[in-house]
């Protein structure tokens, strides 16, 4: 697994090497201007990439940056330093360092996926916990297309392919930090040790038992394996 505080000053450069990542945050910054954001919540904010271009399309909102990474943390507070509508927070998606119903838009990517299937519906709850009535949560993260059991060859095939299909893609446009990094996460997310894929229906049931509906999923191209799902919180 990596150590995001190890990593956060190399983060950048190997993100944006793979134009699948720009492509992502792309598509979430799109899906947010479907609605109004007064006060958005970016979990997992990492060096602060998603937070910055968030800023560009709603220059007058509240963002919040929430990671458990102190390096990480300390990469986006020096980013927003003269910010004075952005605050960064330590915290994780298991505890939302907020107030009840206090913000209109979550969004995370990448990250969740590090939250295991266990804890996963706590991870929805604490979001619903946090967001306002009627608020919209957009999410980007891998996800499988098979799901089973820990040891189940199906599902460990086609996560295989999956994440392998990726590491070609990063070799291909000459992001060597990326392949590497997601050829190595392969044992991890088989063995569910810190690195978790579940399928979007899977994800989208433990979403509905926390409240949330409207669910809507792109997939980032080339790849099938980078989904974003949009949804919103019950009124």
């Amino acid at each position: 697994m990596a150590d995001w505080d190890e990593i956060a000053e190399s983060f950048d450069e190997a993100f944006f090497a793979d134009p699948m990542y720009s492509l992502i945050l792309a598509a979430m910054v799109k899906k947010a201007r479907d609605g109004k954001v007064e006060r958005a919540l970016d979990l997992g904010c990492g060096t602060g990439n998603l937070i910055a271009m968030l800023l560009e399309e709603f220059p007058a909102a509240e963002m919040i940056g929430v990671d458990p990474s102190a390096g990480m943390r300390g990469m986006s507070e020096e980013r927003f330093r003269s910010y004075p509508n952005v605050e960064i927070m330590g915290g994780d998606a298991l505890d939302i360092p907020l107030e009840d119903g206090s913000v209109d838009l979550i969004v995370t990517s990448l990250a969740l996926h590090h939250v295991s299937p266990g804890l996963k519906p706590s991870c929805a709850r604490e979001m619903a916990r946090v967001l306002k009535p009627g608020g919209r949560f957009i999410h980007a993260d891998p996800f499988c297309g098979v799901a089973g059991a820990a040891d189940d060859a199906e599902r460990w095939r086609d996560i295989i392919e999956r994440m392998v299909a990726k590491a070609l893609y990063s070799l291909e446009h000459g992001a060597w930090k990326m392949m590497l990094g997601e050829l190595k996460a392969i044992p991890y997310v088989l063995h569910g040790d810190g690195e978790y894929m579940i399928t979007v229906e899977e994800w989208e049931d433990i979403l509905a038992e926390a409240g949330f509906s409207d669910f809507e999923v792109t997939t980032i191209p080339p790849v099938d394996l980078i989904k974003i799902v949009c949804c919103r919180l019950a009124k």
